[in-house]
């Protein structure tokens, strides 16, 4: 049997549980009828919270990196 420490890969990030839900809440669904791009709205929220608030400096730039090549995509594929 292995056992994974995951926890050892968890960045700190300066956001409190409240305040991620509260974040999460205030994405607006309203407009966005089809389930599969609600699920991609919620996810690249989780991203933008993500990188606006972990700590390690290594891995918020990657993630933000990583946010500016998906608009750039989004952008190119007019969504």
């Amino acid at each position: 049997m292995v056992v994974t420490n995951r926890q050892k890969d968890f960045k700190e990030a300066k956001i409190t549980a409240e305040d991620f839900a509260k974040a999460i809440q205030s994405l607006d669904l309203s407009a966005i009828a089809d389930p599969e791009k609600k699920k991609q709205a919620i996810i690249e929220r989780v991203f933008q919270i993500m990188a606006e608030e972990i700590k390690d400096t290594r891995a918020k730039k990657k993630l933000q990196d990583e946010l500016k090549t998906l608009q750039y995509h989004k952008r190119q594929m007019g969504i």
